[in-house]
């Protein structure tokens, strides 16, 4: 995801922030992002475990 700062991840109800490499996106998840809205139209397109 070059070009985007993933700033958080909503899980469950709970927020992890300080995303590292060791962090994965799951279904269901709440992910908050800062990009132009051009940019993040392809991350609509990802699918995650």
């Amino acid at each position: 995801m070059v070009g985007r700062l993933i700033l958080a991840i909503i899980r469950g109800g709970k927020v992890i922030s300080n995303i590292g490499h060791e962090n994965e996106i799951r279904e269901g998840d709440t992910v908050v992002v800062i990009r132009q809205r051009e940019s993040l139209d392809t991350l609509e397109e990802l699918e995650f475990s």
